[in-house]
């Protein structure tokens, strides 16, 4: 079973479409993989869309 950490940038490629989105979503839909970020990131991550909104 693979586990991926995922930085801020990476987690919101899962939540905005940009290049590298399909990647990210293929590797993420895999059967048994795993997924693990940072509670940092989820404070990051509302910035980040904020300003891409």
């Amino acid at each position: 079973m693979p586990n991926y950490f995922l930085d801020t940038s990476a987690l919101a490629k899962r939540y905005h479409k940009e290049n590298g989105s399909e990647y990210m979503d293929r590797i993420l839909d895999r059967s048994g993989s795993r997924s693990l970020i940072s509670n940092l990131s989820i404070v990051e991550l509302e910035s980040v869309l904020a300003i891409k909104g």
